[in-house]
């Protein structure tokens, strides 16, 4: 059955290669220069990189391949137009009009408004709008960008109060952009008019991002895939806002009209500006929502009225439109222009000496006003040739294209690279130099057309470039009239592929979303048989595919298993895919809805839930199910094959020798550690709080501890004012943690080729070489030293006295070294004693004490000692408890005298019950295991969810409350030993677990004997999140109170 799918899948590929490089667009293309690209692939790997390194890369290829070079992948294939004589030819045609799959995302709100629509809907809208943007309506607009341009000025006089003042041109500019938007296209001010206009205000701004979101991630190209995810269910809201607003207004709108049988939608063009729609104040029945100046709804409802050229929702549509396109893109050219002028202060002297006489004379600018304004208007065009807007335009060849000397076949997909096209040296001398007198007429004659686009050019130009130069001419003249502009960040300086005009959704960084594109051209292609042949192969090997998993052995076992609902081959481990805050809670629900087992699948991948202490006995008590599932392979590259990671015969072995080493008589040297550790984490507590309260974020302030105490015990060195290498080993144990988490909540980063290309992937690969370069270091000096000292510390470790272990050792003017007993030493005494295991084997278990000692202990001391300060009562009777022992014992806590805190102990075990650290546990299963009631197959991953069996009502009543007593002889009597598994349980349990007591013990007993703990942060406020460890989302204080 394998490898009929492997068979299959290898024909696919090769008739798709034959498609491709045979077809009639594959030998057209392949005379078409490009990158170096292979078979299927393409080449647009080429372009795989950073994403602050994508457009560099792309002008870099741009100068290589000038002026015409392809791109492809699949059956996407792409053009980049470099020179205007070959853009002219596409674009000033008729023919080649229809837009590619990046408008796409943009119709959920815009549906097939102007710049979204195609072919004959698109041409008719363009007849109805272009009479909107004539001279004689433009001048009616030009009254509201006077008016908004005049609160931007009064705004910053107020706030600069006579001073100099700093903005953030992107948010600056965009809010007025904005404003002027929504009046010209609705009527309506966005300023001071309640909630529902701030939610609209707001829901074009995350629209906006949730598009840019969705096109650098192509697993999100389909609808139905995206409207599942988190960021599509935000952006359906944000819709609902969107429309309802628009459709209130144009509603209301249509109703006034109605009502005043359309006197004011006649006879537009002969309205004076002064004076526009002012006549219709009293028929507006006061209505604050509607202005008195027209507004290019009023254009687009007397177009409805006059033969029903558009209806109610073609209104709403371009409507939409014009606010999306006039809002972000004139925002973007203000804050270069803006920009480039406060740079070039004598340009923007000169400006301002044009400006300054015309508005002395009249404050209030008018269309003839400004076009008095010709080196502005030349300083504008520079602007927009350095840094257009948009600067790259997607055309969809629906017939083939004949160039001067290509033939572009039908489905392509062409770019016109509009930021390439502007710095052509051969038009544009010096092209990265600001001159505005490039613009002079005399310069303008002689130069191509189709070199200077930034409004594109041909039949689907922008419809309101007029709109959009007489906007952004009111705005630079009020600025610079009332202001003189410094830069505060270089221009130069400026990372491109991030300023909000370069815009994150024509990024490049997307390779598999090209065969969705591809599709398109596909379906037009006329060798039906070959487009046949390749449909119907994968369509085969997805029903192969379906029947092996469906039908196979393991697929019948595992069909008996109760799940959550799933689809053939995906099945339902989408169910679980959300973001870390919610993943546990999630987890947990589906826990109580499929108890006591159920099946999370997808292709050959299921993970069997085990919920009942019963099941979960029969799989961990065996010696067969000790092989750990996919998760550990995360921490492999640290860890390699130490004893969390490894499985089968080297386990046992290394079981074997690691066990000694946590055999009472050793973890009584480990003790002394732990009082050094403790007594310095109390002293430095009272030294902060000077006698009064010190309040402290738990995870951040023990994590610092428990990993001084491990490192002393693993490798007898202290990380405490140790110098730099310690202090790198300590963030790369932090960040590596952090690491690993990224991985696992990321299914594709699994494959290891895969995750070391990512970012993670190579800071993961720096943070490597620093645990290992430290521990390798460490080990490789302390076998010299006992090799030098002949080992006599090494003979007789179990009945060495605590007191003096190692007191013999000179100082050795090394520093590093600590005259008290470690893990390392043991393992040393391993290899030596008949080669137990080698130097690599005590980096893999040295590091792997490491891991497992750090982070679980400080996760369980944070939630003890945040359960302790929110229960008053249990607190003082832990602290009556340790006082009367530690007064009875002098102050020194020993393992004997740790064993005499009863009620700590079961408060300790309760802690762990309700917040266990590691809260869930993977078991890979070598062969079948049969349970009770169903048999789990050879293969499957078996996950034992271990906060959801610690909770089960019929082990634990009321599993909510914190109650110590469960712990009590008598109730622990009658328990199934695996409802309670903090550490694990059977033959791979935690080996450490009597350390960790050791250290949760006594850590709480110093910090109870010295302060008394008051919340901070309340308990039952805190949210869990989906790491390796049951850590918390959001810091947790606690405040530490000095006991008099």
């Amino acid at each position: 059955m394998f490898f009929t799918i492997l068979l299959g899948f290898i024909l696919f590929l090769l008739l798709l290669h034959c498609f491709l490089r045979y077809s009639r667009t594959g030998r057209i293309f392949s005379k078409i220069p490009g990158p170096t690209s292979f078979p299927i692939i393409g080449n647009l790997f080429e372009f795989q990189v950073p994403t602050e390194d994508l457009l560099p890369k792309l002008w870099e290829v741009n100068r290589k391949y000038y002026p015409f070079y392809k791109l492809w992948f699949l059956c996407y294939f792409g053009i980049i137009f470099l020179h205007p004589d070959d853009t002219e030819v596409l674009m000033r045609s008729s023919k080649h009009i229809e837009k590619g799959l990046v408008y796409h995302f943009l119709k959920p709100w815009l549906s097939n408004g102007l710049l979204t629509s195609s072919a004959e809907k698109w041409q008719m809208r363009r007849k109805i709008l272009t009479p909107a943007f004539h001279f004689n309506i433009l001048k009616h607009f030009v009254v509201t960008f006077n008016n908004e341009t005049r609160y931007l000025v009064t705004s910053l006089k107020e706030e600069g109060k006579g001073a100099a003042v700093v903005k953030d041109l992107q948010e600056f500019i965009t809010q007025h952009t904005l404003n002027i938007i929504c009046e010209t296209a609705m009527g309506t001010s966005l300023k001071g008019k309640g909630e529902l206009e701030s939610k609209y205000r707001n829901a074009v701004r995350i629209f906006s991002k949730t598009v840019a979101y969705r096109f650098v991630r192509p697993w999100y190209y389909p609808d139905i895939i995206f409207s599942l995810s988190s960021v599509g269910r935000l952006q359906k809201k944000q819709l609902k806002i969107l429309h309802s607003f628009s459709k209130k207004i144009i509603a209301e709108r249509i109703r006034f009209h109605e009502g005043t049988n359309g006197k004011y939608l006649h006879n537009f063009e002969g309205i004076n500006e002064d004076d526009g729609s002012c006549e219709g104040t009293e028929d507006r029945n006061k209505n604050l929502m509607f202005k008195n100046r027209l507004a290019l709804l009023d254009l687009l409802i007397a177009s409805s009225l006059n033969g029903n050229q558009i209806d109610e929702e073609g209104i709403r549509e371009e409507v939409d439109t014009f606010m999306f396109e006039g809002h972000d893109t004139t925002a973007s050219a203000l804050c270069f222009i803006l920009s480039l002028f406060a740079k070039h202060k004598d340009v923007q002297e000169r400006i301002r000496d044009e400006v300054k006489p015309v508005m002395q004379e009249n404050y209030n600018l008018t269309i003839s006003m400004l076009q008095e304004f010709p080196y502005l208007e030349r300083c504008l065009k520079e602007s927009f040739r350095l840094y257009p807007s948009v600067h790259l335009i997607f055309r969809h060849l629906m017939q083939d294209l004949q160039l001067k000397n290509y033939l572009l076949p039908a489905g392509s997909i062409c770019h016109i690279n509009i930021y390439s096209i502007h710095r052509n040296p051969k038009y544009w001398p010096n092209p990265d130099v600001f001159d505005p007198d490039r613009f002079l007429p005399e310069k303008i004659k002689e130069r191509h057309p189709y070199s200077y686009i930034p409004f594109s050019a041909g039949p689907r130009n922008c419809i309101g470039q007029r709109f959009a130069m007489l906007e952004i001419k009111v705005i630079v003249a009020y600025i610079l009239y009332n202001f003189y502009l410094e830069p505060v960040d270089d221009l130069d300086d400026k990372d491109l592929s991030f300023i909000r005009l370069i815009k994150p959704w024509f990024y490049l960084d997307f390779i598999f979303a090209f065969l969705l594109v591809g599709l398109s051209f596909i379906l037009q292609v006329n060798t039906y048989i070959m487009f046949l042949t390749i449909l119907l192969s994968p369509i085969l090997f997805l029903f192969v595919l379906h029947c092996f998993i469906r039908y196979g052995r393991k697929g019948r076992i595992l069909n008996r298993i109760p799940e959550p609902k799933a689809y053939p081959i995906i099945g339902n481990i989408h169910r679980f895919q959300v973001d870390n805050e919610h993943q546990l809670e999630k987890l947990w629900k589906a826990d109580k809805k499929f108890y006591p087992i159920y099946k999370v699948w997808s292709f050959f991948f299921c993970s069997i839930h085990l919920l009942h202490p019963v099941d979960i006995e029969v799989l961990m008590r065996s010696t067969k199910y000790i092989e750990k599932g996919m998760p550990y392979k995360c921490l492999k590259p640290w860890l390699s094959t130490g004893l969390l990671t490894s499985g089968g015969e080297k386990w046992q072995t290394r079981r074997k020798i690691l066990t000694p080493a946590f055999h009472f008589n050793i973890l009584k040297h480990f003790v002394a550690i732990l009082n050094k550790e403790a007594r310095y984490l109390v002293t430095s507590l009272k030294e902060e709080s000077k006698g009064a309260s010190v309040v402290k974020d738990l995870q951040k302030f023990i994590s610092q501890h428990t990993l001084n105490i491990i490192c002393e015990t693993a490798m007898g060195i202290s990380l405490k004012g140790k110098g730099e290498l310690e202090s790198e080993y300590r963030d790369a144990i932090h960040e590596f943690g952090k690491t690993v988490a990224y991985r696992f909540a990321r299914p594709w980063y699994y494959s290891d080729i895969i995750f070391s290309f990512s970012s993670v992937g190579r800071l993961q690969k720096k943070l490597l070489k620093t645990l290992h370069s430290f521990s390798k270091k460490i080990i490789i000096e302390r076998i010299r030293f006992h090799e030098q000292t002949n080992r006599k510390y090494l003979y007789n470790l179990e009945e060495m006295n605590e007191n003096n272990i190692f007191s013999e050792i000179p100082e050795n003017n090394n520093s590093m070294f600590k005259k008290r007993l470690a893990l390392l030493d043991l393992l040393i005494d391993a290899s030596l004693n008949g080669n137990q295991i080698d130097e690599e084997g005590i980096r893999e278990e040295v590091d792997t004490f490491m891991f497992e000692g750090h982070d679980t202990t400080a996760v369980a001391l944070c939630y003890a000692l945040g359960l302790f300060a929110k229960h008053k009562d249990v607190q003082e009777r832990i602290r009556n408890e340790v006082d009367t022992i530690m007064q009875q014992n002098d102050y020194k806590l020993t393992i004997s005298v740790l064993q005499e805190f009863p009620y700590l102990e079961r408060c300790l075990k309760e802690s762990l019950r309700l917040y266990p650290s590691v809260h869930s546990i993977f078991r890979h299963l070598t062969q079948d295991l049969q349970l009770k009631n169903y048999l789990l197959p050879a293969g499957s991953i078996c996950y034992i969810n271990i906060y959801s069996i610690h909770r089960n009502p019929e082990y634990w009543p009321n599993p909510e409350v914190f109650d110590p007593d469960r712990f009590l002889p008598e109730k622990i009597k009658g328990r199934n030993p695996y409802s309670y598994i903090p550490f694990s349980a059977g033959p791979r349990n935690c080996i450490g677990q009597r350390f960790a007591m050791l250290e949760l013990k006594l850590i709480v007993a110093y910090i109870l004997h010295n302060f008394y703990l008051e919340p901070v942060d309340l308990f039952d406020d805190i949210k869990i999140m989906a790491d390796i460890t049951l850590s918390l989302l959001k810091p947790f204080r606690v405040k530490f109170i000095p006991i008099k």
